[in-house]
């Protein structure tokens, strides 16, 4: 039988519970919104890559460079666009959980985590790293959350900065809602990725 904790935070408790040298300190009430909308968010996502046709993973709708990332040579496709959103993830949150105070948020690449979700299984490469990051999200303190970084030439507190990165997957999201609807790919409607079914 499920605990109202359950229900809550859609994981038990005792799972969402940090440790540190001295004590046991709960996750933060407005971390566990975030954990679970998230990855919610993750989870939906996954399924509409499994709804691309193979052929279409990197196909673009035009090679002007406007169809072109920040670096201005790798193409908005739906391969990149799954790969850039999970790696951007795994770099920012990494990046604030060790930042200092007013630290600058790095650029959201890394060329290895990139080469390793292009070479393997794209849906199971990317489960694992969002798995690895939801680690680190788990790990964060509250000194973590409230401390301020820099993002976008703006201060941010660690958990607004937190929310930003889950928008960030959100924008995206309506490039690939458009990629597979050019595709004659219908895509569920967006508020899904919230867990709770009401019947």
């Amino acid at each position: 039988m499920a605990t109202e904790e359950t229900q809550r935070y859609g994981l038990p408790r005792k799972e969402i519970v940090m440790a540190t040298q001295r004590r046991e300190i709960p996750i933060s009430d407005e971390l566990c919104r975030f954990i679970r909308l998230h990855d919610g968010m993750a989870a939906m996502n996954r399924s509409w890559l499994e709804l691309a046709p193979p052929e279409k993973l990197d196909w673009v709708p035009s090679e002007d460079a406007i169809h072109r990332f920040g670096d201005g040579r790798t193409p908005v496709t739906i391969r990149n666009l799954f790969i850039h959103v999970a790696v951007a993830e795994n770099v920012w949150i990494g990046a604030l959980a060790a930042a200092l105070e007013n630290d600058r948020m790095p650029s959201p690449s890394n060329e290895a985590l990139s080469r390793r979700l292009a070479a393997g299984d794209l849906v199971a490469e990317v489960a694992r790293l969002h798995a690895e990051t939801l680690s680190i999200v788990r790990g964060l303190t509250q000194a973590d959350l409230d401390k301020k970084i820099v993002a976008a030439r703006r201060r941010w507190t660690g958990i607004e900065f937190l929310w930003g990165v889950h928008t960030h997957r959100a924008f995206h999201l309506g490039h690939l809602d458009l990629y597979l609807r050019m595709n004659d790919r219908p895509t569920p409607e967006f508020f899904v990725f919230h867990p709770d079914i009401v019947d």
